[in-house]
């Protein structure tokens, strides 16, 4: 940490006095957060939040303010702390500028990005992650570059562009050291397009690339990431005894982690499960602490899905409402989010909830629907297997209106 030069001020020098008594502040809570581990208790937050609103303003104070919003940032983001915490880093942000500090103002891009991505705002994240990484590429700090670049290609994955978050992959690896833990995220996020490619057996073979490097450094949340990734490729394999092991294990080292946005992921994961074993109240015991948490936090992507997975659950217990409301609900946020091959799942499970009520010409109009969103991916992968689904349904539909 960088010394602060204030000297103790002259008695009557009010301004010097108050500016004086703003960093000594910040230093102590700097020292609190510092030692916080993992997450900042309520406590600690509600002092580093206060005085951050004042030596925010106070340039003589940028070293160690800096240093507490760089302490601070990523126990933030593993708390689930989103909008509140936003405008600090926004703050941050002018403030480095102002002062010429690159560095942390590329650190607190990475950390915004970061925020915007779990907020499925993904244009705002790439902005911001963008501007980080020319940031760190000026300041020719490879490893940082990197990490940024990773992040990026999660966004990518996450707008269904493959081929660009491979590319971003791909580039960060160029920058790394072979033994560079970062290369973990590489493969963790090469695992995830894995599973979103509807590659199982890839996914596995790279959420087990990831887990043990971060295994042998004890990083027992990225371990709790890389097995939640693990447990759905052998979720989606029917490999269902392994997929519970590996999600309860993750769960577990988020419990240890208090990652309460992860152990909800996990736990909506784990639900799918037992939803695919045809226990869908075992499931909802899962997804609805997990809905809970995502609305707290504002987590629209894990709340479109958990929505869906509500959706899955109630029909197979023919609870006709409670169905078509989670449905509606993930449509909702999916069409927000413009991710059409998880729109298309929704909406064909909302027709399939019709079709069972044989209200005919509703199911009829949401597959039709469907097939529209469905023509935007054409030639993307699941496309054909979707398309494939949904004709299924509505060639059902079809015949029973014509009564055959």
């Amino acid at each position: 940490m960088e010394a602060i030069t204030i000297t103790s001020p002259l008695e009557g020098d009010y301004l010097a006095i108050f500016k004086w008594h703003i960093v000594k502040r910040t230093q102590m809570i700097l020292a609190r957060v510092a030692q916080a581990i993992p997450i900042l208790p309520a406590n600690i937050l509600k002092q580093a939040l206060h005085i951050l609103d004042y030596s925010l303003e106070l340039p003589e104070a940028w070293p160690v303010t800096r240093e507490l919003l760089l302490t601070m940032a990523p126990k933030m983001e593993q708390a689930g702390h989103r909008d509140g915490w936003m405008p600090y880093l926004e703050q941050g942000i002018r403030q480095s500028r102002q002062l010429g500090d690159t560095v942390a103002e590329s650190e607190f891009q990475l950390q915004l990005g970061i925020l915007y991505q779990l907020r499925a705002k993904y244009e705002e994240a790439r902005s911001h992650l963008e501007t980080s990484a020319k940031g760190f590429e000026r300041l020719k700090e490879p490893h940082n570059q990197a990490r940024v670049l990773n992040r990026l290609a999660y966004v990518a994955r996450l707008q269904r562009h493959f081929e660009e978050a491979i590319s971003f992959v791909e580039t960060a690896q160029r920058l790394l050291d072979t033994d560079d833990g970062e290369f973990a995220y590489s493969s963790f996020v090469l695992g995830l397009v894995a599973l979103d490619k509807r590659n199982w057996p890839e996914a596995v073979r790279y959420c087990q690339q990831a887990f043990e490097p971060w295994e042998q450094a004890d990083n027992q949340r990225m371990m709790g990431r890389s097995l939640m990734c693990l447990g759905v490729a052998l979720e989606r394999m029917k490999q269902y005894p392994a997929a519970i092991r590996a999600s309860e294990q993750a769960i577990g080292l988020f419990e240890a982690t208090q990652d309460l946005v992860y152990k909800a992921a996990v736990q909506m994961n784990l639900g799918n499960v037992y939803n695919a074993l045809e226990q869908p109240d075992r499931a909802l015991k899962l997804f609805l602490p997990a809905k809970k948490l995502f609305l707290r936090v504002q987590d629209h992507y894990s709340l479109a899905m958990v929505a869906h997975n509500m959706g899955i659950a109630y029909r197979k217990l023919q609870q006709w409402d409670e169905a078509q409301a989670a449905y509606a609900l993930s449509i909702q946020h999916k069409q927000e989010m413009g991710n059409i091959v998880a729109l298309v799942n929704s909406m064909d499970g909302l027709g399939l909830v019709y079709l069972e009520q044989s209200k005919l010409m509703e199911a009829k109009a949401t597959f039709e629907d469907a097939l529209t969103e469905l023509a935007k991916i054409q030639g993307e992968p699941g496309y054909e297997q979707r398309l494939a689904m949904i004709k299924a349904h509505l060639d059902d539909v079809n015949k029973r209106i014509s009564g055959e």
